[in-house]
C-alpha cells in the first residue's frame, strides 16, 4: 500500500479517536459515516461502531486503561482506515479534508485543547462566579 494512504489512515484513526470524548463528537462521527455510506456500506452500520468506540473509551477512564484502550482504538481505526482507502484510494482527499476540519476545530492541533476561549469575571460582595469554556461539566 503507498505510504501516503497509510499516514492519512494512522493520522486520521488518531485525530478521530481524539475526538471521541469532545464537543466535537458528534461532527467527526456525522463526517465519517457520510464518507462511509457513500462508498462502501451504511451510514448506520459505522454510526453505531463509531459510537461503540466512543463507550468503551468512555469507560476505560473508569477502569483506569484509558492509554491502552486508546491506543488499541487508534489501531483499529487505522485498520478500517486503511482497508477503505486501499478499495477507494479516491477517498484520501476526502478523508483528509475532515482530518484538517477536525484539526481547525480544535486550535489547529488533534491533540491540544481546542478552541482558544477568553472569560473574565469579576465576582463582588458576597457574589459567586461559575464559568466553563466548553465540555460536560458533572456535580456530585
Amino acid at each position: 500500500m503507498d505510504p501516503a494512504l497509510l499516514t492519512v489512515a494512522s493520522t486520521s484513526a488518531n485525530a478521530l479517536v481524539s475526538l471521541m470524548t469532545t464537543d466535537l463528537w458528534d461532527r467527526a462521527k456525522s463526517g465519517v459515516a457520510k464518507l462511509y455510506a457513500r462508498l462502501s456500506k451504511s451510514s448506520e452500520a459505522v454510526a453505531l461502531e463509531l459510537e461503540q468506540s466512543r463507550l468503551e473509551l468512555r469507560s476505560s477512564a473508569e477502569r483506569a486503561d484509558l492509554d491502552e484502550t486508546t491506543t488499541e482504538l487508534q489501531q483499529m481505526w487505522k485498520g478500517k482506515f486503511r482497508r477503505l482507502l486501499a478499495d477507494y484510494p479516491d477517498a484520501t482527499a476526502e478523508l483528509a479534508e475532515l482530518v484538517s476540519l477536525w484539526q481547525g476545530s480544535r486550535g489547529g492541533n488533534a491533540e491540544g485543547p481546542g478552541n482558544v476561549i477568553h472569560q473574565t469575571a469579576t465576582a463582588s460582595d458576597n457574589s459567586r462566579v461559575y464559568q466553563q469554556g466548553s465540555g460536560v461539566q458533572h456535580n456530585s
